[in-house]
């Protein structure tokens, strides 16, 4: 009682509508709960699936061991070491579909009664498992037919191949329920190309790689399949060798098995349909047939499309062509006609088809006529003839047919090819019409030169008649173009002949011939067109003459000539010709005659009675006697220098330079009617090409002249100086003399930053002209650059140099005014004479910079070169040398000079100096010379601020005009340091807002030496200035010389000082009187040998 209760109640638990697997656990835990002698409470159930026996259902297991079990399959691995297995079949359809695993208890014996229960309950499993596999055969077939419905409907629809792959493999996964289906195709190589696909894991798809060799990708389904020309199915792809290259990425996909299918089209292998299914065991019986059909339809739907564009071309060919075509069947029935029959003979299509040719029988040809035409039909033969048809109209017309028997799928039919000659004819007429429109002459001769045919220009040129034709052309033949005769055999081979010169009565022709195709391989003929050249090469030759003036003109010193010559030469209907230019006045000025009296030249025509003629436009003019009269009243000088009388005509030719006028030519008749437009034109594109020529002329000249010329003051420059500077004193070899001066214009660069660049060019060209006016004609004055001028004296000694330089000085004394200010020019000059100083130009010019950087050391205006500057130059090289060695390696030294505060005796400030085995003074001067002034300076402030720390008082250092143009990278702390700047060095714009930006920073700015330099007092009143350092001459002249417009200068500007805000300091002091006399007046700080010498820095406790 108790077995058939639990049986009853695994029956209804199998049979409930649940899926397989929950319903096999829930029955396996029924069983196992129930205790039963000899059985362990543990239990599996294993199902075949693709060639493999998998967990279906466990009861009792932990998860790692129902891991094992699906691993390892029925036996000991559930019941574990201590428990024996029990493994019962589970049988269906006379096979088993599976095994139950269930476990024996310890030392315990199952009854025989239990065991025929277990078995039972292995059959009613077995039972059921097989009733769900055939539900889900049925449901897979019933989803294949709808699939397959569906893939004929989208068969029936589809426009294009790969619009329907896409559609059918949709198909597939909407209604079949596959998680992919994919579609390849043959690609050129091996592998195979990626058509359409649809399905959650199309990116797989996509992302494989299949082929159809022998390599593992071809091994697959997918290149099996299309290789042998079958369906290949993998029920479990996972298990299979062959699908080991897609298995890792198959499984991530969660797709299990796969089954590919090939199609073709008309025999042809052309590519495979894949399905895949979630599941093992997917496909089988009706459902692969199915889809196999599925399959066929993609290589059935390409020939179906293929086979449709076929027909649709061949249509559109036949509709396009201009002959008429028209297809019957055996008894004449008209099957087809295109639209070239339709246009031929007015006959509507829908009213052809159907009905018999005879509607276009027009009873002009004889009963033998149509049975020649049948016995060849009808023997297979083609026939062709000329038929007089008859349109829809009742208008006859001629039509050249082709009749021919043509058999398809197993049926006789006829076709006709036929085209309107009457329209031929009518080509004809209008071709004829058209060639007797052409204004040149055209001929037509057969192969052996005779005369077919000829136009209306041809007769009349070559005065050819009817009865010309048939003959060898006279033109031609023996008179005609040289060879002409000769190409016919090269155009017969197919060859091209380029065109042939032909003279004609005085013509020139261009003959042009081309080959007339006939029906053969060979030309029927040769057309030649006559091209008249006459007037083209007359306008060539005018242009070549042309530019050939040109080329004279733009070499010539005086091309006016020439082109008057010209234009007589072209213009044969002028008796004279003039060329006139335009003065600033408007006034024209006669330059060149040919054909009136000389005493016309360099006489001006005014503007006021110049020709009424558009100005830049070429024109004519008449003049009459009454006009004559008029302008002989106006103009007697004109009339009287010419035969201006006698004109009767003028040819009037302006010519613009850059857009100008500034050339006229004239052309005079001395009859009326005399010029022809042909004469305007070409002297129009005289006036055009000769105003191009000569303005480029003109811009070479300019350009040629500014290359070796200063364009502000007009002087030679430097490429001409560098250029032909020797040949200036070509001769001092030979022992004559001549002097070369170098000349430096001072303070132009303080000029420029102070007034500008106007008023420094201004100077320089000033500078220029009395530079010129000083010097004989001889002489040669350049501009080299910037402030730099040079002076060539040739025949000049050095006695005559002095002369000259003295005669230069004396010419700069006078003041200049530029730009409402007053300048005074003032010079350096360096000298040397050859050829004592040298018979070189560069020795000359090395030696006079020589000469001028002497006169610029010693303040001078002038120096001469002599042998100790040399030496000089060399020894300032070498301490130069010398100089960089110690600044890079520590060769200076620092020395310090303390600065008295007058109202408490005590040193307030010290001034920091550089001192080295050369007089600062010298050294300083070559470091600014050579460009190391800034890197004294650094040199100075590495080192001052740690400096004026060890002396416990503020030092000042001097800052050079160099460092403080290009600012001061330093920046130490501005308690400790301050700097000296002197007036010179803060005139220039950059080295101002330098020094402004150390007064922002904080620093204590000195004005050092004032009185000695140009500052005024706007300075003192606009520059930041903390110190104000009154130079020692002042000091001197007001207290050592007892100057009292010194003392009074002094007694005035102190208390200036003091009420602007600056400190005041007092240099040069030597006695306690100079202490005494500087504290009585304001002065707060004095510095000068009489306090204390500068001193290395330990001497004051640094």
């Amino acid at each position: 009682m108790r077995t058939f209760e639990v049986q009853r109640r695994l029956i209804g638990t199998l049979l409930e509508p649940l899926p397989l697997e929950e319903r096999l656990a829930r029955a396996l835990a029924q069983l196992c709960r129930n205790p039963w002698p000899g059985l362990a409470p543990r239990a599996a159930v294993f199902l075949q699936e693709g060639g493999r026996l998998r967990l279906a259902a466990a009861y009792g297991l932990e998860p790692e061991e129902r891991a094992r079990c699906d691993a390892a399959g029925p036996g000991p691995c559930a019941c574990g070491p201590a428990s024996e297995p029990l493994t019962l079949p589970i049988p269906a359809g006379g096979a088993s579909v599976g095994a139950l695993n269930l476990c024996l208890a310890p030392e315990e014996e199952l009854s025989a009664a239990t065991r025929g229960f277990l078995e039972e309950t292995a059959r009613l499993v077995g039972l059921v498992v097989r009733h769900e596999q055939t539900a889900g055969a049925h449901r897979r077939a019933d989803r294949a037919r709808r699939v397959l419905l569906r893939a004929l409907e989208a068969a029936l629809e589809a426009e294009s191949w790969s619009g329907f792959a896409r559609s059918l493999t949709e198909t597939l996964v909407e209604a079949g329920g596959y998680p992919l289906a994919a579609v390849w195709t043959r690609g050129r190589g091996a592998a195979l190309d990626f058509v359409a696909g649809a399905g959650d894991a199309l990116e797989y798809a996509r992302s494989i790689k299949v082929t159809l060799d022998d390599a593992p990708t071809g091994r697959g389904p997918g290149g099996r399949a299309l290789k042998e020309g079958r369906p290949v199915v993998l029920q479990n792809a996972l298990e299979d060798p062959s699908f080991a290259p897609w298995r890792s990425t198959a499984e991530r996909y969660g797709l299990r098995a796969n089954a590919a299918f090939p199609f073709a089209v008309e025999g042809r292998p052309l590519g495979v349909l894949s399905v895949y299914a979630g599941e093992a065991d997917a496909f089988e019986g009706e459902e692969l047939e199915m889809l196999e059909r599925v399959a066929q339809l993609l290589g059935e739907v390409k020939v179906r499309l293929e086979t449709g564009e076929r027909l649709e071309l061949f249509r559109a060919v036949i509709e396009q062509i201009p002959e008429s075509i028209l297809i019957t069947d055996t008894e004449g029935r008209i099957e087809f006609a295109n639209r070239s029959f339709v246009a031929e003979t007015g006959y509507a299509l829908e009213e052809a088809l159907g009905r018999n040719p005879r509607i276009l029988k027009s009873d002009r040809h004889s009963p033998s006529f149509y049975r020649s035409l049948w016995q060849a039909l009808k023997a297979g033969r083609t026939f062709r003839a000329t038929f007089v048809n008859r349109r829809k109209t009742g208008e006859l017309y001629p039509s050249d047919r082709l009749i021919a028997p043509v058999r398809a799928r197993g049926r006789v039919h006829y076709v006709a090819f036929g085209r309107d000659t009457g329209a031929e004819e009518r080509t004809k007429a209008e071709l004829t019409a058209v060639l007797d429109a052409l204004p040149q002459p055209v001929i037509m001769v057969d192969l052996a030169g005779r005369l077919l045919r000829f136009n209306r220009a041809a007769a009349r040129v070559f005065e050819l008649k009817d009865e010309h034709r048939g003959r060898p052309v006279p033109l031609l033949h023996p008179q005609g173009p040289e060879g002409f005769m000769k190409r016919l055999e090269q155009l017969r081979r197919g060859g091209e002949v380029p065109p042939l010169p032909f003279q004609w009565q005085g013509r020139s022709f261009r003959v042009h011939p081309q080959p007339v195709r006939g029906l053969g391989p060979e030309p029927a003929g040769v057309v030649a067109v006559f091209v008249d050249v006459t007037d083209l090469e007359k306008e060539a030759a005018f242009r070549h003459a042309l530019l050939r003036l040109m080329q004279h003109v733009v070499e010539a010193e005086d091309p006016y000539k020439l082109v008057l010559d010209f234009a007589l030469e072209q213009v044969p209907g002028a008796d004279a010709s003039s060329l006139m230019i335009r003065e600033e006045s408007g006034d024209l000025l006669f330059v060149a005659l040919r054909g009136h009296p000389p005493d016309l030249l360099h006489q001006r025509l005014p503007s006021h009675a110049q020709w009424p003629i558009p100005k830049n436009k070429v024109g004519v003019f008449r003049l009459s006697p009454e006009a004559h009269q008029r302008s002989k009243a106006r103009h007697p000088r004109l009339y009287a220098a010419a035969n201006t009388a006698e004109i009767r005509e003028v040819l009037y030719v302006p010519i613009a330079l850059e857009g100008q006028e500034e050339l006229v030519l004239n052309l005079d008749a001395f009859r009326t009617d005399a010029f022809s437009e042909r004469d305007l034109e070409r002297m129009d594109l005289l006036a055009g090409t000769l105003g191009f020529f000569l303005g480029w002329k003109k811009q070479k000249d300019q350009a040629a002249y500014l290359a070796y010329h200063d364009a502000l003051t007009g002087l030679p420059n430097r490429r001409f100086f560098v250029e032909l500077g020797s040949k200036l004193i070509a001769r001092a070899d030979r022992g004559e003399p001549a002097a070369l001066l170098m000349v430096d214009v001072d303070r132009l660069k303080t000029y420029n930053d102070t007034l500008g660049h106007p008023a420094g060019d201004e100077l320089l060209k000033e500078v220029a002209r009395r530079l010129k006016a000083a010097l004989f004609d001889g002489d040669v004055v350049l501009r080299l650059g910037g402030d730099e001028f040079a002076a060539v004296l040739r025949g000049c000694d050095a006695a005559g140099a002095e002369k000259a330089t003295r005669r230069i000085l004396e010419a700069m004394a006078a003041p200049v005014q530029v730009e409402g200010r007053v300048l005074q020019p003032s010079i350096t000059l360096g000298v040397a004479v050859a050829p004592g100083d040298g018979t070189r130009l560069p020795e000359l010019l090395h030696k006079a910079d020589l000469a001028l950087l002497r006169a610029r050391e010693e303040g001078r205006a002038l120096a001469f070169f002599d042998a100790g500057l040399e030496a000089a130059r060399s020894a300032e090289r070498e301490l130069e040398i010398e100089l960089k060695s110690a600044l890079t390696g520590g060769g200076l030294d620092l020395v310090v000079q303390p600065i008295l505060d007058l109202r408490d005796g005590r040193y307030a400030h010290f001034e920091v100096l550089l001192r080295w085995k050369e007089p600062p003074a010298r050294f300083i001067a070559l470091a600014e010379r050579v460009g190391l002034g800034p890197a004294l300076d650094a040199y100075v402030l590495d080192r001052a601020e740690a400096l004026a720390r060890r002396l416990g008082r503020p030092v000042f250092v001097n800052l050079l005009p160099s460092t403080l143009a290009v600012g001061v990278p330093q920046r130490p702390d501005p308690r400790w340091v301050g700097f000296e700047v002197t007036e010179h060095g803060v005139l220039k714009p950059e080295a101002h807002a330098h020094a402004r930006e150390l007064a922002a920073e904080g620093f204590a700015l000195a004005l050092d030496d004032f009185g000695t330099g140009y500052a005024s007092l706007n300075l003192l009143y606009d520059f930041p200035l903390h110190l104000i350092k009154l130079d020692r001459g002042l000091i001197l002249r007001a207290l050592e010389r007892d100057d009292a417009k010194a003392r009074a200068l002094l007694e005035g500007l102190v208390p200036a000082m003091s009420g602007m805000g600056l400190e005041v300091l007092a240099e040069g002091v030597e006695d306690e009187r100079h202490l005494a006399y500087l504290a009585s007046i304001g002065v707060r700080y004095a510095q000068g040998f009489g306090i204390a010498r500068p001193a290395p820095p330990e001497a004051f406790g640094g």
